[in-house]
């Protein structure tokens, strides 16, 4: 197994991409912590990895609120003794609220910026300090094409967001790679996730976000799977500071 006595923290576990990340984790034999904000959805895939023998726990996590995160990373510590994978995951896309910029509100802007790069932050800065400890890492960052590309004039608060995570995990692969900690990140296209489950719901934007993908379709969930473990394991070693697109060519047209 390609993670076997690896620890991984996945936040956002709860659903979507975070979901099956986690669970493609556990089947590699990885102990996995499912950091989500969701009781209800973090405990339904921890049920899920324990029903086919995975190992798993569930911490409540408000990514926004750092003494939320120290706990959440005390609690990985002390159920699993270490910590040598963070898959930071949790963000929100705000549908019909994000704008250009100067029609966004600032409540949004903050509402998005807190969770998608504030939240990456305080996970990496509390997940590394560990990872030093352990004498290494793997810090994984889910990204967009929204961050690299005008793609989305639209979402001001996201793209920026995104943008800042890209950012973040090139600073933390230059700052901690001689500590054997290596930080990439996953570029996914427009995926058939919760997270744009509202805006799908319209044939048309549906169709028409189809037609960006040079395949002509979304990504499914499990479509980052294989990249993550990749990342997340020993294959990767000499891997670092990298864009993993997985977009269905998107950001190649």
């Amino acid at each position: 197994m390609r993670l076997e006595n690896k620890v991984a923290i996945v936040t956002g576990g709860g659903a979507g991409l975070g979901r099956s990340v986690a669970i493609r984790f556990a089947r590699e034999k990885a102990k996995v912590v499912v950091a989500e904000i969701d009781k209800v959805k973090g405990a339904e895939t921890v049920s899920m990895i324990l029903s086919f023998g995975g190992e798993a726990i569930f911490v409540e996590t408000d990514v926004m609120q750092e003494e939320q995160v120290a706990a959440m990373v005390d609690k990985t510590v002390f159920h699993f003794g270490r910590i040598d994978v963070l898959h930071s995951n949790a963000a929100v896309q705000l549908h019909g609220q994000d704008a250009r910029i100067h029609e966004l509100s600032t409540e949004i802007w903050d509402k998005t910026v807190d969770i998608n790069l504030k939240g990456a932050f305080l996970c990496c800065k509390y997940a590394i300090r560990q990872m030093l400890k352990n004498g290494g890492g793997s810090v994984i960052m889910v990204g967009s094409p929204t961050g690299l590309v005008g793609c989305a004039e639209e979402y001001t608060a996201y793209s920026t967001a995104k943008g800042g995570t890209h950012s973040l995990a090139r600073v933390i692969a230059a700052g901690y790679g001689k500590d054997n900690i290596r930080a990439n990140i996953i570029i996914p296209g427009t995926m058939n996730t919760p997270l744009i489950a509202s805006l799908i719901a319209d044939p048309e934007a549906k169709a028409s976000l189809e037609k960006l993908s040079m395949l002509g379709r979304l990504g499914k969930m499990d479509e980052i799977d294989s990249l993550a473990v990749f990342l997340a394991s020993d294959e990767s070693s000499y891997c670092t500071g990298g864009f993993f697109t997985a977009d269905g060519g998107l950001t190649a047209l």
